[in-house]
């Protein structure tokens, strides 16, 4: 079953940067996702469009049967986002204990927690740097170019 479907989706901001040119996937139900690029890429305006804080120029998204946009309270009772950026981190503390704070900060179910950040580390490889300190921002940016984000869509 089709849960993400964007067609042609283009962001020119005033200022005339495209950011986002005609991007156009479809996503199945299950099916795990994820940008990576430079900055400037589209990564981030991507999810903000994805999101519904940010209109796309052109193009449409659908997720799971709504538009982010024309369908928003409805919407964004069924989303949560979050934006892993450097400022996410606390760089003397082991990386999974600023996890664990954000967690808190954001009421975070904590079985949903654990079972989420049980599946990432795992799929990421990070589960040897995930505890030490002073490796929280390094290690797990990779990149200082990359940027991580995710987009959870909750049962409709």
């Amino acid at each position: 079953m089709e849960t993400v479907t964007i067609q042609k989706l283009s962001k020119t901001y005033p200022s005339g940067k495209e950011a986002l040119k005609q991007l156009s996937l479809t996503l199945s139900t299950g099916e795990v996702f994820g940008f990576l690029g430079p900055n400037g890429a589209g990564k981030s305006t991507t999810i903000k469009m994805l999101s519904g804080i940010l209109l796309p120029t052109s193009g449409s998204i659908k997720i799971n049967n709504l538009d982010p946009i024309k369908d928003r309270k409805k919407y964004v009772s069924k989303i949560g986002v979050v934006f892993g950026q450097r400022s996410q981190l606390v760089f003397d503390i082991p990386a999974e204990d600023t996890f664990d704070l954000l967690r808190d900060i954001y009421k975070i179910d904590n079985n949903e927690y654990q079972k989420t950040k049980k599946y990432l580390v795992e799929l990421l490889g990070i589960e040897e740097i995930i505890k030490k300190d002073n490796v929280s921002s390094e290690k797990l940016m990779l990149d200082k170019t990359l940027s991580f984000a995710v987009l959870k869509f909750f049962s409709c």
